[in-house]
């Protein structure tokens, strides 16, 4: 079982620090293989097997993954990628509207990287009023799919730290 460890973090350090060698990711590619992209695929499918039956419409896959460098037209922070991450959302349906999602991503500690966040990215005014009536139509329901004990009761050992 592929976990996260010192090595994962240690990784997105040195990645920091040659961010703009390709040389140096050539020769850790393997480091990369095994310790950042191994556990990150096994926790996206481990969120796939846990939500997947009540996630339609959201493909939850490891194809979404970020990839470890950057494109050459692209790198004003280097070609190397301190970190890793996913989104995970509906399809958009419009090319002025993102939809609500997940972002998880992990980085090099020295940089506050490492998050857990949903939500909505870039909302557009349609999108806020929407959501506005929707939690003021059913604001028990909402209030009671927010509590943590139930976040924590489907994710298992994810959600208390043990990745």
């Amino acid at each position: 079982m592929a976990k996260f460890t010192k090595k994962t973090f240690e990784y997105f350090d040195n990645a920091y620090k040659n961010r703009n060698k390709l040389e140096w990711f050539n020769r850790n590619k393997s480091l990369f293989e095994d310790h950042v992209l191994a556990p990150m695929t096994e926790l996206v499918n481990y969120m796939d097997v846990k939500f997947g039956d009540e996630l339609k419409g959201i493909a939850v896959s490891p194809k979404g993954i970020t990839r470890p460098k950057n494109p050459k037209n692209r790198a004003e922070k280097g070609l190397i990628k301190d970190y890793t991450k996913i989104d995970i959302m509906e399809k958009r349906t419009s090319l002025f509207e993102w939809n609500p999602g997940l972002h998880i991503q992990f980085g090099s500690h020295k940089h506050e990287m490492n998050y857990f966040a949903g939500g909505m990215y870039m909302v557009t005014g349609r999108q806020i009023k929407e959501f506005r009536i929707a939690a003021s139509e059913d604001y028990k329901k909402l209030k009671k799919n927010y509590k943590f004990k139930k976040v924590s009761k489907k994710l298992g050992n994810y959600s208390r730290g043990e990745l």
